[in-house]
Formats: C-alpha cells, structure tokens, sequence
C-alpha cells in the first residue's frame, strides 16, 4: 500500500495475549504488529509517526487492578460520596541488555575499529540466573499519597529532589571474558554534572561484584523517601538475554526495579521511579537509511482515597531497542547518555521528562552515518515530571 500521502500510521489490536503474544486465528508475537513498516520494509512511512495499541494481557498477575478477562459489572461503582476505582497496568516490563560495541574516533572524522567491543553471550563457570518472582501480597495497604488522584504532574516540591545511584562497570573479571567499557567514565562525569544541576543526589559504585549491586539496590529502596521527589537508578554495563554484567557475575535486569514497587517501598508510592540502562539488548547493527526533507524551511465526585498500582510511575530507559546494539564512543561515551545529559542540562528545567526523552530519541537517532540507533522508553508514568528548582 502507498502511504505517500499519508500523515502517519495507527494500527490497534483489540484480543487475548500471553507472554507477549497476541492471539488471532493463531498465535502471533505482540511485535509482528509493528516490525513490518520499519523503513526497510515501508519507505513511504520513513520519519512519519507508526503508532500501534495492543490490548492484550501480557501475564496473569493482577496488580491490584483490573486485568483483561472477562469480568461482570463496571469499573465503577459509586458507594456514597467516594468513587472506587482500580487503575490496570501492565505487570510486564521490557527486558534487558546484551552486547556492546565500541568505535574509535580520529579527530572529527569516524573510524569505526575492527576491534569490537562484543560478548558471546554466553557467560563461563556455574553462574546460573536466578529468576526473580514477586512475593504474593494480601489487599494493597492505604498509604499517603504524595498527590491528588487527578494531578496531570507529579509532586516534585518535597524538601528533596531524591538519590540517584550509577551502577558503572568499565572492568570485569577475567573469567567472564568481557573486555573493558571505555569511554564510560565520560559517561559518569556528564551524569553526574546533569543531575547535580537538577539538585539530585548523586552517588557513583564503581565495578561492583554482583553482592555489593544486590546490597545497595536493597539498601535504596529500604531508605525513607518521604521528603524526597523520586529516586533514580543508572546502569552502564554489558549484558546478555535479560541480563546484566557485574563485576563477577550478572543478575536480571528485574531485580533493579522489583524492589521499589509501592508495597515494597511505601515511602516512594505516588513518586516517579525512573531507570536507565546503557547496554545492548542484542547483536544486529542497524544500518539506517539517509533520507532528505522535504520542508521549505470528573465530575464533582473526586475520592480522597484510591488505589495505586503497585507497578506504577516507572520508566525504564533503555540505550536501544531489543534485538540491537547500542554504540558507544570510546572517548566522548555512549550516544544514548552523551545525549541525555545534553538534553537534562539545556532543557531539564522546562520540559517535561517524557518530552525530553523524545528529545533524547531523536538526537541519538540522527547521530549515526553509518550504523543507527534508536533507544527504547517503557513508561509507567501516570503523570507529567518536572524538576523545578529547589528553593
């Protein structure tokens, strides 16, 4: 079909699903839906916007809220002067990181070395993953909410913006065969001067063994967020099928994130949980296309009390989408947190953070020349970010 005069693309999938697959006359995975107009496929929709809605379940946890089986009665139900919802989310969050690779740089111009920076995906000795499977919780517990239910922004006027923790791994044990990240300590620096600037508090753990990583994650999310806006958490690693390298081992991608759900850290329920994660999530090179522009130049009956889902107000930022490389300067650092920093510090102050993040996706987007990148946002926001000045 020709989409030449076309603004855009929108496709929507109303059925059952499991596991990332959506089930029409036969099983098909969720991504069939979208991987056919990439724009090797369907040039007419180069640089057009290709939307696509799924709705499916992806698993059979209930997360408090409603899931998509076949329920009887309405999601509403009016009990004196309180209304009583429940809001779904999705109990699946994207997964992980694989390969890495790196390039040199020779004054302005790319030379893209024939040494790359790539695991084998297949780590040595007896490291067995160990899946992570979330605790079974009674009712969800009342707490206090940080903001009103219909706010479109977050609260970010507590007395703290709140802790970030960078996870940087350049160096691994010989044993897992991995070779060093250069360029990450760049990757450092620039973080750690963006956020300072937006009045995080910035901690760095360097080449940790997969213990300490474990340790301080659990030390985090077991601190007191009460006066603080949001907690964030960086990692810049290898990483292999779901996994990411420490010093010695890897652990999956789920155990950053699982603990800081709302009935495991009350203190930061209502308050955005924000993750991202610098490494591959595969090995194909994405080589791009050149393309050229063409332009010249409620009602009144609002509750005091609502449920929260457990897995809300996350956003986890990967540096590229699965299936891909993610490339890394072996001076300057990586694109994807090159660019980052560049967006936080010139426009951390007035845009909102999934605006920025569409920033930050355009810029690594236009970087390349001879290979591309595109990174990839999961978001569990229920509301807008700021990062007003702190008084």
């Amino acid at each position: 079909m020709d989409y030449s005069h076309y603004d855009c693309l929108l496709v929507v999938v109303v059925s059952q699903g499991k596991n990332g697959k959506s089930i029409t006359f036969d099983t098909h995975d969720a991504e069939e839906v979208w991987t056919r107009f990439t724009p090797d496929s369907c040039s007419q929709l180069i640089g057009k916007p290709q939307l696509s809605f799924v709705q499916v379940c992806l698993g059979f946890k209930n997360l408090n809220g409603q899931h998509d089986k076949a329920i009887l009665g309405t999601r509403q139900q009016v009990t004196g002067q309180k209304l009583l919802y429940s809001i779904p989310t999705s109990p699946s969050l994207a997964h992980t990181s694989k390969y890495e690779i790196s390039f040199e740089t020779e004054t302005s111009t790319l030379t893209y070395n024939a040494k790359m920076d790539l695991t084998d995906a297949k780590a040595t000795g007896q490291q067995i993953p160990t899946a992570v499977h979330p605790k079974k919780k009674g009712p969800s517990r009342k707490i206090s909410n940080p903001v009103d239910r219909d706010s479109r922004v977050y609260n970010m006027q507590h007395r703290c913006r709140g802790k970030v923790y960078i996870f940087n791994h350049d160096l691994f044990d010989a044993s897992l065969k991995l070779s060093p990240r250069d360029g990450s300590k760049t990757d450092v620096s620039n973080l750690e001067r963006a956020l300072s600037q937006l009045d995080f508090e910035v901690l760095c753990f360097h080449n940790c063994d997969i213990t300490s990583v474990r340790r301080n994650i659990k030390q985090l999310a077991e601190l007191d967020h009460t006066d603080n806006d949001c907690v964030m958490v960086i990692v810049l690693s290898h990483g292999t099928h779901g996994m990411i390298y420490a010093l010695d081992s890897y652990y999956h991608s789920d155990e950053l994130w699982l603990p800081f759900t709302s009935d495991k850290c009350p203190s930061l329920a209502g308050k955005p949980k924000l993750f991202f994660i610098q490494a591959c999530q595969g090995n194909k090179k994405d080589a791009g296309l050149t393309v050229q522009s063409d332009s010249s130049q409620m009602d009144s009956i609002v509750p005091q009390e609502y449920s929260i889902p457990t897995m809300a107000d996350f956003m986890i930022a990967y540096s590229t989408i699965p299936g891909y490389v993610s490339w890394r300067n072996t001076t300057n650092g990586s694109w994807f947190i090159e660019a980052l920093c560049e967006i936080l510090i010139t426009s951390g102050r007035q845009e909102d953070l999934l605006s920025m993040m569409t920033m930050v996706l355009l810029k690594v987007a236009t970087l390349g020349r001879d290979y591309s990148q595109i990174p990839c946002v999961v978001s569990q926001l229920i509301r807008r970010v700021y990062f007003p000045p702190k008084q």
